[in-house]
């Protein structure tokens, strides 16, 4: 009961989820990782990362999302996430253009090196300036945080962040020293007058950061008294994406999207296509076989292992009879993009 014979390269992982009117599904997941070569070219990693169950928090205070869970199975897009390490260039530069480009469709930031601004007579002056080094991809290093330590008022869309300390009217004694933001849009500083301080990045954003804890619906009295446990009525499907949003793909990536990364690398400019993957299930209900596809929920370029990694989900509804499910057998059916 609630096996899954895998028949693929890949990982898999199955579990009960519920949709909005609590109709239970049985969910099945495939997360396949491939290597990045020198010229770009796509290979099946040998080593496979396993599907993740539940999400994933980066070391220390637990406050940053590092990736979440694999198993959803009511999403309407694809998340493309950048995760690791960005790597300093060769020569030493103060700011570093970072490009991420989908069949054209470009988003870009740039780096900055370590930056501390003290606050003196006539108001915040940045004191220290480092050249570019090697940067997590972590919205620590975007523009949020709280006006001061401790403070309850904090940024909602990166509350882990820096800078809005330097907002006209926060505290701060004279003497007093923040890290200004590492990534931020081009051509803007905090520093200047009227620039562009809406935290910009390229990794997961956490369930309850803005634009993401919007679209998880209102939780009121009439919700309490009408739907509850249930999802809320103005529930929007959404709230399954972590990306950013303009790192959300309507529709789901198909595979055979140009991906094009520049300056996340020492090396130079990458550039691939997502592998099309045809992958299929066929789950054992009540003795009766039901066949499904999946779709891509994520396409995540991790910089540390240079890999491209691949998340698909299928559903099959069960109405409740979680006995019901005997197995599914998952196989992939063709494959294109990948080298041998």
């Amino acid at each position: 009961m609630w096996e899954i014979r895998n028949r693929t390269p890949f990982k898999t992982a199955g579990a009960f989820e519920r949709d909005t009117n609590g109709q239970e599904v049985w969910c099945v997941a495939v997360r396949a990782s491939f290597d990045i070569g020198p010229q770009s070219a796509l290979r099946i990693a040998e080593d496979q990362q396993d599907v993740r169950v539940a999400p994933e928090y980066l070391p220390g205070d637990g406050a940053e999302l590092a990736a979440e869970q694999d198993i959803v199975a009511f999403a309407t897009a694809t998340d493309l996430l950048i995760t690791g390490t960005i790597g300093a260039p060769a020569k030493p530069v103060s700011n570093w253009p970072l490009k991420l480009a989908r069949d054209g469709q470009i988003k870009t930031a740039e780096l900055t090196g370590t930056r501390i601004a003290r606050k003196g007579l006539l108001g915040w002056k940045v004191e220290e300036h480092s050249p570019v080094a090697d940067t997590l991809i972590s919205w620590r290093h975007c523009y949020g945080g709280t006006l001061e330590p401790h403070h309850p008022e904090w940024h909602p869309a990166n509350p882990i962040g820096t800078g809005m300390q330097m907002q006209l009217g926060a505290g701060g004694e004279r003497g007093a020293e923040i890290m200004l933001p590492r990534i931020h849009h081009p051509g803007t500083d905090i520093m200047s007058w009227g620039a562009d301080t809406t935290p910009i990045g390229f990794g997961p954003i956490a369930r309850n950061w803005t634009p993401r804890v919007g679209y998880a619906g209102t939780y009121d009295a009439k919700w309490e008294a009408e739907r509850s446990p249930l999802l809320p009525r103005d529930f929007n499907p959404l709230f399954f994406n972590t990306a950013p949003p303009d790192q959300i793909v309507p529709d789901f990536l198909h595979g055979g999207e140009t991906i094009a990364l520049d300056g996340f690398f020492t090396t130079g400019p990458v550039q691939f296509k997502i592998p099309q993957l045809i992958l299929t299930a066929r789950t054992l209900f009540r003795n009766q076989p039901i066949d499904t596809r999946f779709t891509m929920l994520r396409a995540e370029v991790d910089l540390d292992s240079r890999q491209l990694r691949l998340v698909y989900t299928t559903k099959v509804a069960c109405n409740g009879d979680d006995a019901g499910i005997a197995y599914s057998t998952v196989r992939l059916k063709q494959m294109t993009g990948v080298a041998v």
